[in-house]
C-alpha cells in the first residue's frame, strides 16, 4: 500500500488516500486494486494502470511507493512480490518470484 497526501490526491480527497495493491484475500492471492478515502474511510473507483494485462497478475509481498516521475507528475510504483503458494501454509507465502514493477496513474 502506498499513501498518498492531500496536496497530490486533489479536492476529492481531502484528507488524502492509501492505494492497495493486491495482497490475499481469504486465502487467495489477488490482483486487485482500492482506494480508501481517508475522509470517509470508504472504498472509492480505482486508479488507472500504465502497462498492460501482464502487470495484473495476483501479488504479494510486493512494493509499492509514492514517486516523482520524470515527467514531473506523480505516480505509484509496484514492484516484486511473489505470486503465492497455497501448499506452503497460510498465508500463501513463495510461489513464484515477481521480477516486474509497473506504475499506478491518475494520482
Amino acid at each position: 500500500s502506498a499513501y498518498v497526501p492531500p496536496r497530490l490526491a486533489g479536492p476529492q480527497f481531502p484528507a488524502g488516500y492509501v492505494v492497495v495493491v493486491g495482497g490475499i484475500i481469504e486465502g487467495t492471492t489477488v490482483s486487485s486494486i482500492g482506494i480508501l478515502d481517508l475522509s470517509t474511510f470508504a472504498w472509492a473507483p480505482s486508479v488507472a494502470v500504465a502497462g498492460g494485462a501482464e502487470v495484473q497478475r495476483p501479488r504479494n509481498s510486493h512494493s509499492a511507493t509514492l514517486l516523482r516521475r520524470a515527467d514531473g507528475g506523480y505516480g505509484i510504483l509496484v514492484v516484486g512480490g511473489g505470486t503465492g503458494d497455497v501448499n506452503n501454509g497460510n498465508p500463501p507465502r513463495g510461489g513464484e518470484d515477481l521480477r516486474d514493477g509497473f506504475w499506478l496513474f491518475g494520482l
